[in-house]
């Protein structure tokens, strides 16, 4: 119920920013987002592979991340639509994957070299972006 309560108030403060600002002053991290109901966004449990979608890529050789890089690079990333992964971000082939929960939920994470993301939690998705997360 008290979870309920904090949802509900968090929608209604986030529609009213959408309503009184630009979409560019009112985005949040996925974090700072979702922070009311667990502490975090998704806690990172492991890192189960990495690699190059499509084939190979010397330049995505030394591209990894740890436990811990994954669960930073969460912390900080927006959450942003299709458009914007087209407009402002590098959508490289090289990935790290892992597991984490998120509530009692478990959930699927996949990290891109270009400071891309999703997260798939049952039946949530969660698209994300970080300008600033790694060098280009």
């Amino acid at each position: 119920m008290r979870v309920a309560v904090l949802w509900a108030i968090l929608f209604v403060v986030l529609a009213v920013s959408v309503l009184v600002s630009k979409p560019e002053h009112w985005q949040l991290t996925v974090a700072k987002l979702l922070n009311e109901k667990q502490n975090g966004f998704i806690e990172i449990t492991k890192v189960t592979s990495s690699g190059v979608e499509g084939g190979t890529g010397e330049f995505c050789s030394d591209f990894s991340l740890t436990k811990e890089q994954a669960q930073q690079y969460f912390e900080q990333a927006t959450e942003v639509s299709i458009q914007e992964i087209h407009d402002k971000y590098s959508v490289l082939p090289c990935f790290v994957a892992g597991a984490g929960t998120f509530g009692n939920e478990d959930c699927s994470w996949e990290v891109r070299a270009g400071g891309t993301g999703h997260v798939d939690c049952g039946e949530k998705s969660f698209l994300t972006g970080c300008e600033d997360c790694f060098s280009r």
